[in-house]
């Protein structure tokens, strides 16, 4: 009996801190569609399918580095690949990487 309450605990807690992360995502995906400001320019813009973009909205996937990459080029810096795609690191000398250091030492 413990170990199901336990497994179930764990369970919650992962879909918790996925459902959170997709939260966040979404709302970065719907900044990158207003920058455009339609799903359809975003598509157009990144060179991805609509449906593609509309299942980033809606928070069913995130986006390829490359695609994040592809997104910030576009949009001058207003919308950064990183906060698309968490799993690339912030460069040295991008300004937030360089603040995030200053105010370390």
């Amino acid at each position: 009996m413990t170990f199901v309450l336990a497994k179930r605990l764990s369970f919650d807690l992962a879909y918790r801190r996925t459902f959170y992360l997709a939260a966040s995502m979404k709302d970065e995906f719907k900044k990158l569609v207003a920058f455009f400001g339609s799903q359809k320019a975003t598509c157009d813009a990144l060179s991805v399918k609509q449906g593609t973009v509309s299942g980033w909205v809606r928070g069913l996937h995130g986006c390829s580095a490359e695609v994040a990459m592809r997104a910030e080029i576009a949009t001058g810096g207003a919308i950064l690949a990183r906060n698309l795609c968490p799993g690339i690191p912030l460069a040295f000398g991008h300004p937030a990487t360089t603040e995030a250091l200053s105010h370390a030492s």
